[in-house]
């Protein structure tokens, strides 16, 4: 399985069950073509309308192809993203002022260096969306799923 941490809009999702419709990351709404089903993910859902959320598949075109839907670092990688920095991954510091522009289109104003641990940034992004949440509640742990 392979992972990416996408800002996603929060959509309003109609169960094909007929119960109430529930909130839901727009990513978690789209089909992994190489499964058949919607991505699996563990998401931070705020009252606004993004939500922060690491989402798992094997073909993510659809994902990319969506212009709503921010793939973070444009890279797989789920939780042992966590321990690196810009620096680790051979990032510049034009990169770093890319996310940050991107992150800041969609009302998420953090700025990212190039020793800034990823992990701070997923943090931060999650303490924004909902300040009673933190990245333990993506099941994400010290790098690790937990």
């Amino acid at each position: 399985m392979r992972y990416r941490w996408v800002l996603s809009p929060v959509v309003l999702h109609v169960p094909e069950d007929g119960d109430a419709p529930i909130r839901k990351p727009k990513a978690a709404t789209l089909i992994d073509p190489a499964r058949g089903k919607t991505y699996m993910h563990t998401s931070v859902i705020g009252t606004e309308n993004w939500c922060l959320s690491l989402v798992a598949g094997e073909d993510f075109g659809p994902l990319l192809a969506d212009k709503e839907i921010i793939d973070i670092f444009e890279q797989d990688g789920g939780p042992e993203l966590l321990a690196l920095t810009p620096s680790d991954l051979g990032w510049r510091r034009s990169d770093t002022i890319r996310l940050s522009n991107r992150l800041g289109a969609r009302g998420q104003d953090i700025s990212v260096g190039l020793d800034t641990p990823f992990g701070e940034l997923i943090g931060e992004l999650a303490g924004k969306i909902s300040a009673k949440q933190d990245v333990r509640k993506l099941g994400v742990s010290r790098g690790r799923l937990s």
